[in-house]
This record gives C-alpha cells, structure tokens and sequence, in this order.
C-alpha cells in the first residue's frame, strides 16, 4: 500500500503540470476536469475511497469519444511520451486498492515470458497457477518433514489455504506470510524455498479432483482361476549362454591368430653382442634383439609367427659353427606362449619397414663417431644399434646402412632423419633384414 502511495504521489504533480497543455475535454471544463483529479489523488493519498468510479490514463493519441459520459466520470487524455502505450490503471471505489495493487501484480507475474523450468520465475508462475486449482481441506503431516525451514513454510501455507474461503492467491498469501514474519522478500531466496516447500510438501498431499471416465466402462469379466503371485527377484545382469545347452560349441576359426615369435639361445656368452646374436638368426625380420653382456643368453623376437617357425624348423637339430678357433654348438628354444602383435607390427608385416634404414647419396665424410651419436640420439633412452654399414649400390651410388637392435627404434630414427636438413638430399628407405635374406649363420653378410 505505500507503494502504491507513493507512486500516485509522484505521478499527481507530473498531470498536475501538463494540465495547461491538455486539449479540450468534451464531457467536462478544463478547470472542473483538474478539481476532480485533484480530489482523487488526494483521496488516494488519505487512503478514502473516491466517488470517482473510472479514471484512465491513456498514452494513445487523443481521440474524441462521441457518446455522452455520466457527470461521475473524468476522462483525460495525455499525449504518449513513449510509443509503447501506457497500462491503463482502472479504481473502483468498491474494491481495496492493496487487494488492488496485488491483482495487478499477479497479473504482471503471468505475463512474465516463459523460461527453463529451472527458473524462480517459472517456478512461482506454476505454484501460482497450481494454487488457483487446490482443493480444500489440506492435511500435512509436518512430522514428516525432515528441513525446520520447509515445515514451518508448509505449515503456514496450509493454514492460510485452509482459513481462505475463496480462491487461494499466491501474491496474497506471500503478503500474508510477510506480516506473519514467517518469510521475508528482501531478495528471492526465502520465495524460491517456499516454492519449493509448496511443491515438495502442501501440493503432494492436496486432495486430487475425481476425473470423470473417458471411456465406456467395460463389461465385468467372468471370475478367473487365480494367478500365482509374480516373484519379485531382480533379473540375473548375465546369463551364462551355457545354461541349457546340450552340446558344446564349436570353436569359431579367427583370421589373425598369435603365435610364437620368440627364440631363447643359451650358451653364447662368448658372442653375446647383438650383431653376433644377429648373425645366429635367420628366416625372417626380427622384432627386437634383446642381449645383456653379462648373461650368457639373448632373447630374439621375429616379426611373424611364420619366420620363427621357419628358423626352428632350420635348427631342429641345433646350430653348430667355428668361430675364433673354437667349436660352438647352440640349440635355440621356443618361448612358450604366442606372442600378439599391435597396429604398428600389422603395419611393418604389410608394408617394407624393417630394422634397417638406408640413406643413398649421402655424403662420404661423415666418421664412424658422428654416425653413432646421430643414431643412438640425444634422448637418455639411447637407440641401440647392431652396427652402421657403408656400400654402394648395383648403379654405384654411395649409401649408408643403420641397423639397430629394434624395429621400433629405426621407425623412429627413420623419422629423425627425413627431419634433418643434413640428410634432406639423401633418399631415405628401409633396407632388407639381413636375418630375412639368409639361410644360415651369417657373421657377414650375403654381399660381401
């Protein structure tokens, strides 16, 4: 109510002052017209209710109004200062202008543009709209209401819709629980927690109106043998396939099937470098060289199932040679176990890669030093190397042959030096493994 005081304070003296510029008033004089507003505003001032029935302030442009009007009405017309026309504010003197101010205001919150659901505003348009619809009597049981602050709010608005005899209003009843000193509307958060409590707790026991059937009711049924009543276990999350099968299934052939790719030689400790483990090895591309200088074994890897098979199947009764003067006999062993290959291997399989990397025309001058501190990098990781060759091709162009102890780490040392500007006019390939061209022990190669 002071709100609206003041707010017909503040608007009397702005009409007051634009009095002299009004244009002519059909039903009454301009100086009775001005009595009667000023009257009015000061019985809404004094909180009277005027004798006045319509006063309308419109922002429109003025129109003259043909048919006479009764002596008790004053109509002033005001030339808009907006293009959006003003609200018209009608006061009849039989209805309380706070009553007055709230029916407007809920008007003000219906008009409101839809948002989220999330919204406080949605949220206090749909417990306004669901307040109009309640039926009355509400029973709460505020026992059962774990949150202090939602029971004393549910408790409040089930009295004030109980003690309503007409149609439960939400802005009114926000009023009412402001001068009950329940909540306080300073900001938001105490309406969002009464809505929300409104929601939860009032309108979840609110009494539902009977609905009226939609279809024809339909005929009785003759009485049925009674069911069993329906077991109330969950479902089993798996079910064993095998469960009721009589025979077992047959086993699906796979494409790719991973086999044994690797070798253990014992006994070499007098050739336990890598290029002399290397040179013990044949029938396919080897994977890795893995020897340790102080072990007297070495693991080697083919690339393929199919190359070590073909190797064991070379050395079935053992691998003798004479090296330095002293006759040496090896007999390798299969690793039990297949061993699997990844994306990277399937792609060395297919395509050339191999643990050999050949640079043609490159430059003559390079020392054997330089040579091994470009391939071994700079990375505490060092690439191992089994040894670096230099030869020329069929056409009698100069190249240089880096052979490392892993596949993996020529890929990478392929990619180091397509990068290297020292190395940018030299042909980069890989070159054939030369366990893959031999047929037998090769302490040197095919070549030389």
């Amino acid at each position: 109510m002071e709100h609206f005081r003041s707010y017909n304070t503040n608007l009397t003296p702005l009409i007051m002052t634009g009095l002299p510029s009004l244009p002519k008033v059909l039903e009454l004089p301009a100086s009775k017209a001005e009595e009667d507003l000023a009257a009015l505003f000061a019985r809404l001032n004094s909180g009277q209710t005027a004798p006045v029935k319509h006063v309308a302030v419109s922002s429109s442009s003025p129109q003259l109004d043909t048919p006479p009007r009764s002596p008790a009405v004053a109509t002033l017309v005001l030339e808009a200062p907006r293009a959006t026309p003003a609200p018209v504010i009608e006061i009849a003197h039989d209805e309380d202008p706070e009553q007055r101010y709230l029916r407007k205001a809920a008007a003000y919150l219906d008009a409101l543009p839809a948002s989220d659901g999330t919204s406080p505003v949605t949220l206090m348009q749909n417990v306004a709209a669901m307040l109009r619809k309640v039926r009355r009597p509400l029973n709460l049981n505020a026992s059962s209401i774990p949150n202090d602050t939602k029971r004393r709010y549910a408790q409040a608005v089930t009295d004030y819709i109980n003690n309503t005899s007409g149609q439960a209003d939400f802005l009114q009843m926000c009023a009412q629980l402001v001068a009950d000193k329940v909540i306080a509307i300073d900001t938001l958060d105490e309406v969002d927690d009464l809505c929300h409590a409104i929601v939860e707790y009032v309108l979840s026991e609110a009494p539902k109106a009977p609905q009226a059937p939609t279809t024809a009711p339909e005929p009785a049924k003759a009485p049925s043998t009674p069911r069993k009543a329906a077991t109330t276990s969950p479902a089993p999350i798996y079910k064993d396939p095998m469960i009721g099968a009589k025979v077992w299934p047959t086993q699906e052939k796979r494409d790719n099937v991973a086999g044994c790719r690797t070798v253990l030689l014992k006994g070499i400790l007098i050739m336990n470098t890598v290029h002399k483990v290397q040179a013990l090895v044949w029938g396919g591309k080897l994977e890795s060289i893995l020897v340790d200088p102080t072990k007297d074994f070495a693991l080697v890897k083919f690339l393929t199932p199919e190359g070590c098979q073909k190797y064991f199947d070379a050395t079935a009764n053992g691998i003798e040679l004479v090296y330095e003067g002293r006759k040496l006999a090896f007999l390798p062993e299969r690793q039990p176990g297949p061993s699997s290959t990844n994306d990277v291997l399937k792609n060395c399989i297919d395509g050339e890669a191999s643990r050999c990397i050949r640079a043609v025309d490159a430059d003559e001058d390079w020392s054997d030093a330089a040579l091994k501190i470009l391939a071994e990098g700079k990375s505490k990781l060092k690439r191992e190397l089994d040894c670096i060759k230099r030869g020329k091709t069929a056409r009698g162009r100069f190249y240089i042959e880096f052979r490392f102890a892993s596949i993996y780490s020529a890929l990478n040392f392929k990619r180091a030096l397509l990068d290297d500007v020292d190395w940018e006019h030299c042909n980069i390939q890989y070159a054939p493994d030369p366990c893959e061209v031999a047929h037998g022990v090769h302490l040197e190669d095919e070549d030389e």
